[in-house]
């Protein structure tokens, strides 16, 4: 029988994956043991040590590190894993970055932790509930500790401004590596983001580099002495129309 210890990611025999967060305790009858586990999106329960099995370490898809020579640098595992013939040890097929494959032992390989995404990052859409069509869009990430659920243990955490299309509640989302955008289009006018522009008053405005949390770009005003910042929205609202110069 297997022993699992807490903090072990394990795999629950009625679907999906948890962590042990106590145990193990004997049953009421001593005839098994019993540990706790916490999976997302779900309180904590009690299982046997029959319905659990240890998670696997890697997935299909994961970015690993091999001290396999012949794996070196990055690579995306993309099948396995599998028993070798020869020796009791567990080996992955593993795509390099040359396009070339390998097959390192698992015990060679270290994953490549994914960079924690946060509000503000450009996100692309891979599932929302009720918000199908928008799936695959690009906006900019305005919350990652939602609660809103479309069904029991299917928490919809994240939230995505989109350009002019709400922002609905987000299931899965993947970073998006792109260039903060050289235009803004507000109102029915496109903004030249390298440019400067001029006001009513007659003071300039320019693009501070930086977006607000919804994806709207900030400007600088220089006045009276001292910069002000305001959204590029307001700064339109406020002392606009503005002027390219």
């Amino acid at each position: 029988m297997t022993q699992f210890k807490v903090g072990d990611t394990v795999k629950v025999l009625s679907g999906g994956e948890g962590v042990i967060t106590y145990g193990p305790v004997n049953s009421t009858y001593n005839t098994y043991k019993m540990y706790v586990v916490k999976q997302d999106g779900d309180d904590e329960r009690t299982f046997q040590s029959t319905d659990l099995t240890l998670a696997p370490k890697f997935a299909i898809g994961d970015t690993v590190t091999s001290t396999s020579s012949g794996c070196p640098g990055t690579s995306e595992l993309v099948a396995g894993p599998f028993k070798s013939t020869f020796q009791d040890n567990m080996y992955w097929v593993a795509e390099r970055s040359d396009g070339k494959h390998a097959t390192p032992y698992e015990h060679t390989l270290t994953k490549v932790a994914a960079r924690e995404i946060k509000v503000g990052d450009r996100v692309r859409i891979l599932r929302a509930t009720f918000a199908e069509h928008c799936h695959g869009k690009v906006g900019t990430l305005t919350a990652t500790d939602g609660d809103w659920r479309a069904e029991r243990g299917d928490v919809h955490k994240f939230r995505v401004k989109l350009d002019n299309e709400g922002e609905p509640c987000v299931a899965e989302v993947e970073l998006v590596d792109e260039a903060p955008a050289d235009t803004c289009t507000y109102d029915g006018v496109t903004y030249d983001l390298t440019a400067r522009y001029r006001d009513k008053d007659h003071d300039h405005w320019k693009f501070t580099g930086e977006f607000a949390t919804d994806g709207t770009p900030l400007m600088t005003i220089y006045t009276g002495g001292h910069d002000f910042t305001h959204t590029l929205t307001q700064a339109v609202a406020d002392y606009g129309p503005l002027y390219k110069i």
